[in-house]
């Protein structure tokens, strides 16, 4: 596993060691993730259950839309990150279009293997021009 010393010099809080890795241990990133697979109860659950209402009527009303993305929807589910999904979304001027994008996003730690060495060589490499 390679280290990103640039992401950690970024990220320095700076200060002293001790204190700037234990601030920075907590720091969190917002990331896509590869695949999250959601349906109309996914939904309901996770953002509201008018949204998933105005999903399943925007879907089975739009004369464009194939029958196995209302199926997907209703039993296996459909890849929220795929671009076509969220195109789809969009397309069809749902108000809560993003809320349900947002699903396939996750909250993550940004370091959570730091270590005070990596912390050290991130601002060594800063100081002398190297990131």
């Amino acid at each position: 596993m390679s280290i990103d010393y640039k992401k950690i010099a970024d990220n320095d809080v700076g200060g002293e060691l001790d204190t700037a890795l234990a601030t920075m241990k907590l720091l969190t990133e917002t990331v896509k993730l590869d695949e999250k697979l959601i349906t109309y109860r996914t939904i309901a659950a996770q953002v509201d259950l008018a949204a998933s209402a105005e999903l399943e009527t925007a879907i089975k009303g739009a004369e464009t839309m194939p029958e196995w993305v209302h199926t997907s929807l209703s039993n296996t589910g459909i890849n929220i990150n795929d671009p076509q999904t969220e195109g789809v979304l969009n397309k069809l001027g749902l108000s809560d279009a993003q809320s349900i994008i947002d699903i396939g996003v996750d909250e993550v730690l940004m370091f959570p293997s730091l270590r005070a060495g990596h912390l050290e060589v991130a601002r060594a490499k800063r100081i002398a021009g190297e990131i």
